[in-house]
């Protein structure tokens, strides 16, 4: 064999490695990237899905201020009226957050 045979040889067989070789890393990119946007969607499905399940405070405080309001002389009725309407005005953050 000559050396120039020999070069040739071995060029072919580095090419052919680094062509392999690239081919590998992108599949890897591809499936890092396939994970990746997986993971994310299943993250925003999760915050969704807890602002969608989750009440809101501002009934809560809404409600603690009118008991704050009253005074003590007042009728209990109302207090009990107060308190029944704040079971009602329980509302999901989403509806706040999107209009």
């Amino acid at each position: 064999m000559t050396a120039k045979r020999i070069i040739w040889i071995s060029a072919a067989i580095i090419l052919t490695v680094t062509l392999i070789y690239r081919d590998k890393i992108n599949e890897a990119n591809h499936r890092f990237n396939v994970l990746s946007s997986k993971y994310e969607a299943k993250n925003d499905l999760a915050f969704f899905s807890f602002l969608d399940q989750t009440p809101s405070f501002l009934p809560l405080a809404e409600t603690l201020e009118e008991l704050s309001a009253v005074s003590d002389d007042e009728d209990p009725a109302k207090i009990q009226v107060i308190i029944e309407r704040a079971k009602y005005k329980r509302t999901p953050w989403i509806n706040i957050f999107l209009f």
